[in-house]
């Protein structure tokens, strides 16, 4: 059976990895990814105790009391949630260790970065075929798994489904090393608990991942807003308008005329996001 999988993120490799781990030789992956490279990016990952089991069912492993070496990767690199027995990791060493063990399947697993599908057709024996933008790549497959995000182009153009429907909140996720440069506010962050919430009035909140020393410097942000919540003043433009517009104008408005600690929080923002690892990633 020939799989094409669009989207080399957590479901593109795991669905990779859960088809090939019953040594199927009849089973060849290919999967697609429109980035060209796979960078460190994203923000925070949960690992929790049904993640974990999932995790493991995909390595082979089974059966109480045993552990994958994916699994236990994992756990050392990740912060324990004592309350759930999960644990909090930067999303892109979730998508490392999976992507090893992908690579070691080689033989069953193909991967091709930089390119963006085009179209998807349906040919008489059921089977379809795929071709991409800007390549001229065209690939041949019995089955095709969408992985590639909410706006996914294979559910939309295969399955004609409707678009999204906009929730009315906005999020924004990042990462940026404490440790860059020398700003000892950045590195004041390394002294912050595993997670620490700030809201900026009733509309906008940024939760802080603090995963140093585990991983030593790095602090994940996660920011949202909710369109019905914020102050007149404050739009946004999905694509365009960056969570640094968004502080600028809630500093501006007069819910953003608070006390120091306010204002303190609004510049550690703004630093945050200004030296976040991958800016085009705050659009």
């Amino acid at each position: 059976m020939k799989v094409l999988i669009v989207g080399c993120g957590l479901a593109g490799l795991a669905a990779a990895l859960s088809l090939t781990s019953n040594d199927d030789d009849e089973v060849h992956i290919t999967i697609v990814e429109r980035r060209s490279d796979l960078e460190s990016r994203g923000a925070t990952f949960g690992l929790q105790i049904n993640g974990q089991k999932a995790l493991n069912e995909i390595a082979g492993v089974v059966g109480d009391g045993q552990s994958s070496a994916m699994l236990e990767k994992l756990k050392s690199a990740g912060l324990l949630i004592p309350s759930s027995k999960g644990y909090m990791l930067p999303w892109w060493s979730v998508r490392d260790v999976l992507l090893e063990e992908v690579k070691t399947r080689e033989d069953k697993i193909k991967i091709h970065l930089g390119v963006s599908i085009d179209t998807v057709s349906e040919k008489d024996d059921g089977s379809y075929v795929a071709t991409f933008k800007d390549d001229n790549l065209q690939i041949d497959a019995d089955l095709i798994i969408g992985a590639d995000g909410v706006h996914s182009h294979v559910r939309r153009e295969i399955l004609s489904l409707p678009k999204p429907t906009p929730s009315g909140a906005y999020v924004w996720r990042g990462s940026v090393d404490t440790n860059a440069g020398s700003n000892d506010k950045l590195k004041q962050m390394q002294e912050y608990p595993m997670g620490k919430i700030i809201k900026f009035g009733e509309g906008m909140i940024v939760a802080y991942f603090n995963f140093h020393p585990k991983v030593v410097g790095q602090t994940a942000w996660v920011f949202t807003a909710r369109v019905n919540m914020l102050p007149d003043n404050v739009t946004i433009d999905c694509g365009t308008t960056t969570p640094i517009d968004l502080i600028k104008a809630y500093m501006h408005s007069a819910d953003g005329n608070g006390d120091e600690e306010l204002k303190e929080n609004c510049e550690l923002a703004m630093l945050v996001f200004g030296n976040t690892h991958q800016p085009s990633d705050l659009t």
